[in-house]
């Protein structure tokens, strides 16, 4: 049994017929369901206290998004599952993670194209984090995937004889486009423009300044009608996964130069996940959108968690 504490911004019950549609309400949920540091390298999948987010462009056998910070949230716990999918309108929707200030990196608030990637074209400082919904292989999907899964096929390392090989993680960032998850994680490889649905952001901060030190960054997800029905999606089932992904490379002497954040085993913070949602009841149903501000306790496989080897 898997206890939560969901915040919500107002608590209040409401129903509606057919004919009429919910009031929109803003809900933040607290903490994710699941979270971890999605990266080959880790000991201690699911259970470790910070996820980084890197890459290894330019690096054979490497992905681009070469580790990401992953997270489900159980929104089911604030919006009723199962409605329909077009019955969920989407006003707004933000993810806020908490930075981990054992590390720093140049900010960089805005998308990087393919071409300034590649070097084709002049680039700006640093690399944007950006966020991503997620898609999954090797039999897994939301409800399935929980704290402690496999990363990936083979070893901790990858298939046998290919370390790191891409493709392969059960979990992996989308840009969700054209309504399909296709994997992005190679896109330079591939020669691939991708549309994250945000980049985070830093208030008080201007594009090349250092971030260091703790506090948040927010991604104000774009609301294009890719993004639109990924989360209409992720309603209707009840669970919504992200991936904060970037291609800053790591490195550095003494304070490790690249991002991270905690996740909630590390009891100093986690992400969050905010958004405005309509419900239009179904035809001949009422529509219900469930809203409380004190925990629960529910159980749902997708959010178990098994004890760290």
């Amino acid at each position: 049994m898997l206890k939560r504490r969901i915040v919500v911004c107002s608590a209040a019950v409401l129903s509606a017929t057919a004919a009429s549609m919910t009031a929109a309400q803003p809900v933040t949920i607290a903490s994710p369901a699941v979270d971890r540091w999605n990266s080959a390298a880790s000991s201690t999948p699911g259970f470790r206290p910070t996820a980084s987010a890197f890459g290894a462009s330019g690096q054979p056998g490497f992905e681009d998004y070469f580790v990401t910070h992953f997270m489900i949230f159980d929104s089911s716990s604030a919006v009723a599952a199962g409605l329909g999918v077009s019955n969920y309108v989407i006003n707004s929707a933000s993810v806020t993670l908490a930075r981990d200030p054992s590390t720093t990196y140049t900010y960089d608030p805005t998308v990087d194209s393919l071409d300034a990637l590649n070097g084709t074209v002049a680039d700006d400082a640093g690399r944007p984090i950006e966020l991503f919904g997620t898609g999954f292989r090797g039999g897994f999907d939301s409800s399935t995937y929980v704290e402690g899964s496999a990363m990936e096929t083979g070893t901790p390392w990858g298939p046998a004889g290919s370390p790191f090989a891409p493709g392969v993680r059960f979990a992996y960032p989308t840009d969700a486009a054209g309504g399909s998850l296709r994997d992005v994680s190679s896109h330079i490889q591939e020669n691939i423009e991708v549309s994250p649905f945000a980049v985070g952001a830093i208030d008080g901060l201007s594009a090349g300044d250092t971030v260091s030190g703790p506090g948040e960054m927010v991604f104000d997800l774009q609301l294009t009608p890719d993004v639109v029905l990924y989360l209409q999606q992720g309603l209707d089932i009840g669970l919504v996964g992200f991936h904060a992904a970037s291609h800053a490379i790591a490195g550095g002497a003494g304070d490790p130069i690249f991002p991270s954040f905690y996740n909630k085993e590390s009891g100093l913070g986690s992400a969050s996940l905010t958004f405005d949602v309509t419900i239009i009841p179904a035809p001949g149903g009422v529509g219900l959108l469930l809203l409380s501000s004190i925990g629960f306790s529910r159980r749902r496989p997708s959010c178990r968690t098994t004890p760290p080897v």
